[in-house]
């Protein structure tokens, strides 16, 4: 039997008066001696399941006592369980209500996107304003209808970002429905089951969209949450594009795009990409994940160096490169190198440093996450030991293209 494993991760949006920053939050009850998870599994049916489970202060998993279901499902390839906060090395054929969690593991984030990768993959959103007593969401359905599906090129919406960032192979669309609730819902997963509840009663066809976003009001102290390679997101600040494009990329697989200062890594750091900590196109490792670059427009480099005219990520032009990957024979990652311009597809977005500079992303092979490792000036380099390869800024092509220069150690 074998399964693949996605993570479940709890994503939330810490929202203040001026800036959108996201943390990863995970909360003792009043008891201070569980945590509430969630398993989602996805079978090779597409059916969507959600089990509630418990971690126990010994940092095991139990499951809720009326959840004991979970332990007959009858796994098959082609399965995707999602747990949150953890992934696993392996799922074992024979499961136990109890077992601990792994704080490493063998992370596969292949999405279900990238192996359709050759064809358009349209899906079906469906957008729930969701008003609770004092907290009624201040945008419309006009408005919320605009922030995810317009096509009009002055707009940011969630359609337009990522039918340019897949180059036209991913389409979303859908509608927007308003519910009203009696009482109001801080936690995730008990407004995800209250929804659902009022969509059935509703008689929604819930099954027939691949997501369901809900908008509230100033419920949390976050602006979005959302399950990885799952179904369900929340926004609790209508209008930013960047908290939607970012849940919504959870939805869709992509992890946080993290910076690493001083050896350590920053959470969201890296501000190329809207999975990091502003609106922005997505970088290099994000696109090659989702399979939205095509292998033509990269340079791979293994055992020998190179020179490559590397040109803008968001640029198309026919025969030039857009990005280098390199890979090394010991190294558990490849390090991937790109360069940007302002003149892109949302302009006023790039912040400074990014443009006429290369980007140095590292992409560990067991984490779904990337790191923007350095950035570098004209006649700057930088030098990966694991990786045996020195990359240097060489300067510029009278087309405006960087030279770049990779050798050996």
């Amino acid at each position: 039997m074998k399964c693949y494993l996605t993570t479940l991760v709890l994503l939330l949006l810490l929202l203040s008066s001026c800036n959108h920053e996201e943390s990863t939050i995970v909360n003792f009850d009043e008891s201070n001696e569980f945590l509430n998870f969630y398993i989602a599994i996805e079978d090779y049916e597409n059916r969507h399941v959600e089990y509630g489970v418990l971690v126990s202060e010994n940092d095991h998993l139990v499951l809720n006592d009326e959840q004991t279901e979970l332990l007959s499902h009858n796994f098959k390839s082609g399965d995707k369980l999602s747990l949150s906060g953890t992934s696993f090395t392996q799922f074992k054929s024979n499961f136990q209500p109890e077992f601990l969690i792994e704080t490493t593991s063998n992370f596969n984030n292949e999405t279900s996107l990238s192996s359709r990768n050759n064809s358009i993959v349209n899906r079906n959103l469906l957008g729930v304003i969701v008003n609770m007593p004092g907290h009624t969401v201040h945008c419309n359905d006009n408005e919320i209808n605009q922030y995810l599906f317009s096509t009009n090129s002055n707009h940011s919406s969630l359609k337009r970002f990522y039918d340019i960032q897949s180059k036209g192979k991913l389409s979303f669309d859908g509608e927007v429905i308003t519910i009203d609730l009696s009482e109001t819902i801080s936690s995730f997963g008990l407004l995800v089951n209250e929804v659902k509840s009022q969509l059935i009663d509703l008689q929604i066809p819930i099954d027939s969209y691949d997501n369901i976003c809900l908008f509230t009001e100033d419920v949390v102290p976050y602006a979005g949450i959302a399950y990885l390679n799952g179904k369900y997101a929340q926004i609790d600040y209508c209008g930013s594009p960047h908290i939607l494009t970012h849940e919504i990329g959870h939805n869709l697989g992509l992890h946080h795009a993290n910076k690493v200062i001083n050896g350590a890594s920053v959470e969201y750091g890296d501000c190329s990409s809207s999975m990091g900590c502003t609106f922005n196109e997505l970088n290099l490792p994000n696109r090659i994940t989702m399979g939205w670059l095509p292998s033509r427009f990269i340079k791979s480099i293994n055992k020998t160096g190179g020179k490559v005219n590397l040109h803008p990520l968001e640029s198309e032009l026919p025969g030039k490169k857009t990005g280098i990957k390199i890979s090394g024979n010991t190294a558990t990652y490849e390090l991937f190198v790109s360069t940007r311009t302002a003149s892109n597809h949302f302009p006023n977005y790039l912040p400074d440093g990014f443009e006429n500079t290369l980007s140095i992303h590292k992409d560990e092979l067991y984490s779904p996450k990337t790191f923007l490792v350095a950035q570098l000036e004209e006649g700057e380099t930088y030098s990966d030991n694991l990786i045996g390869k020195k990359i240097k800024h060489n300067g510029f092509n009278t087309d405006g293209s960087i030279k770049v220069e990779v050798k050996n150690i």
